[in-house]
């Protein structure tokens, strides 16, 4: 049978509903008005929000993976160390706060 489209596709497609714009359109307008592609900004606040989470030395990092959206720690690891150049476990190590629960 047909496979579902990934999470990210069906999280597009009901964002340009809401807009009311198909989904290549949002993507184009969205690319013209600030210079980047929709995607690429998602994954940044994905990025920032797990960041921030990670200070949190008592959550699981596979627990902060899933809450930022990714499908599994491995690719969670791997698109952390693409954008910072360093794992999420090293990031931790490296992190002095912890946040008030």
């Amino acid at each position: 049978g047909r496979r579902a489209p990934p999470a990210r596709h069906r999280a597009l497609s009901a964002l340009a509903r809401r807009a009311t714009w198909s989904a290549p359109h949002l993507c184009t307008e969205f690319r013209r008005f600030f210079g980047v592609p929709i995607i690429s900004y998602v994954q940044q606040l994905r990025m920032s929000q797990a960041a921030y989470l990670l200070r949190d030395h008592n959550r699981r990092i596979g627990e902060i993976a899933v809450q930022v959206g990714y499908p599994d720690l491995y690719t969670f690891s791997r698109m952390f160390k693409r954008r910072f150049a360093i794992s999420p476990r090293d990031f931790r190590q490296r992190s002095t706060h912890t946040p008030a629960a």
